[in-house]
């Protein structure tokens, strides 16, 4: 009886011990969170706050880039990807709070389209770019930049924003003239835009910055890329390229300069 009394008392001390080590490795280690802006290299300061008015422009040295996406619908995980340059762009941005409007023009150097991954094809991102850039796509030789020139930009209204958005604070609806070959459709999508301060050269706050963050997609067709399409060619089989092309751009722009 006193021996099952001992292995009782024992097993609570056991057990009291490990609660009291799991509580002290909670409070001194940190478990990281998400952090959204990762994936960039600049230094952010600050919280998002409204964009004020302005004129913000892209700094080209930067390497700012939309990100681009394609794939074979049939082949499971063929995802092809990469970038296009942005040349020269900006946003002027007037009134406050949900008055705040914006017009932006913005150049892509597609004649340096620049491919990261293949799938299933390391090792050939040099042929896919020169496929991408003769004239079964964007033709870079006669059409070597693209440009985009937005009608509005309007705050989106309270709720408006839809279930997938977990706050319309900072979403703006974009609409604007996309001019690829020479040919130009309208197109319409949703954009987080917001300021942060910049880090300055020593590490503090320095001027501030207009973030501008979207995904999107097209259709490629539009554009007079029709290549093996499926609503222009039958019988591709694995061949078959999606007419929708995937779209993504985190701009980071700067104030433009006064003088």
């Amino acid at each position: 009886m006193n021996k099952f009394i001992y292995i009782i008392v024992g097993l609570v001390v056991i057990f009291g011990a490990f609660i009291i080590g799991v509580s002290k490795y909670r409070e001194t280690v940190q478990v990281p969170s998400v952090n959204r802006e990762s994936d960039h290299t600049s230094v952010d300061v600050g919280e998002k706050m409204a964009v004020a008015s302005g004129t913000y422009k892209v700094d080209a040295e930067d390497n700012a880039a939309i990100n681009w996406s394609g794939k074979k619908p049939l082949i499971l995980g063929y995802v092809d990807s990469g970038t296009i340059p942005i040349g020269q762009g900006e946003i002027v941005v007037s009134g406050k709070g949900v008055n705040t409007t914006a017009i932006g023009n913005f150049v892509f150097n597609v004649n340096d389209l620049h491919v990261g991954n293949v799938a299933k094809k390391p090792g050939q991102e040099g042929g896919l770019e020169r496929h991408l850039k003769s004239d079964a796509f964007f033709n870079v030789e006669k059409y070597p930049t693209a440009s985009f020139t937005s009608k509005n930009i309007f705050k989106v209204a309270g709720g408006a924003a839809g279930p997938d958005i977990v706050s319309d604070e900072f979403m703006y609806t974009v609409t604007g003239d996309l001019k690829i070959k020479d040919i130009t459709h309208e197109i319409s999508f949703l954009a987080e835009i917001y300021s942060k301060n910049g880090a300055g050269d020593q590490g503090g706050a320095g001027s501030t910055e207009l973030h501008l963050k979207a995904d999107t997609q097209i259709d490629r067709t539009k554009w007079d890329m029709t290549f093996a399409s499926g609503n222009f060619f039958q019988n591709l089989g694995d061949g078959l390229i999606d007419d929708m092309v995937d779209i993504s751009v985190h701009l980071i722009m700067s104030p433009a300069s006064s003088g």
